[in-house]
């Protein structure tokens, strides 16, 4: 898996990059740097090739989405994590998920399936497509989603729905719904960086 580490030399707080369809590992850095940028970063690139970019994990066939597929590349990418801060004597660092559309589904399951792992996440565009029940543990973590009102590739009820089941696993959670479509906009970004802001500074 193509990557890269900015690893930085005054915390181990770490933002964990993962970016939409057709996209790129570097493409959400602006926005960690927007959130803080004293933090180190680790930007994925999905391994599936899409159109002009790259995803996490393919689109569906005839409707349905293969998820043995996608929980073996989301277990890919936490150990491709896991790797990468143990190379770099890390392993301690508070791990914080920043993804958009494909990346926010993948970073969804990320904390679904290793909530052990991850402080936070910022989730912009997610789908809710884990929908069964399994006994985890969110407490403490906190989790921001971001939705647009006229999205015509994700309903804005999958971010409800999505925040109901988070809040049901002991999530604390911030939902923003925006007045545009699917693509990653400047309100979303600004809707992050205040529950950000607002988050870091209950927690110091």
């Amino acid at each position: 898996m193509r990557y890269f580490y900015h690893r930085s030399q005054t915390t181990t707080d770490t933002f964990i990059l993962l970016h939409g369809s057709a996209g790129r590992e570097s493409d959400l850095l602006e926005i960690a740097g927007d959130l803080d940028v004293s933090f180190s970063v680790i930007g994925l690139r999905g391994d599936v090739q899409d159109e002009k970019g790259f995803r996490y994990f393919s689109r569906p066939t005839n409707g349905a989405f293969d998820y043995d597929d996608i929980n073996a590349r989301t277990e890919d990418i936490h150990n491709t994590i896991k790797d990468l801060l143990k190379k770099n004597g890390s392993m301690d660092a508070r791990l914080h998920l920043i993804g958009y559309s494909n990346g926010a589904n993948v970073a969804t399951n990320l904390m679904r399936r290793y909530p052990e792992a991850y402080t936070s996440a910022v989730l912009f565009h997610p789908s809710h497509l884990f929908r069964d029940v399994r006994d985890i543990d969110l407490d403490g973590k906190t989790i921001f989603i971001s939705a647009g009102a006229t999205d015509t590739l994700v309903s804005p009820g999958d971010a409800f729905a999505l925040e109901a089941q988070l809040q049901s696993y002991g999530a604390q959670t911030k939902l923003a719904l925006t007045d545009y479509g699917h693509a990653l906009t400047t309100a979303d970004i600004e809707e992050a960086t205040n529950w950000w802001k607002t988050v870091q500074g209950s927690s110091s």
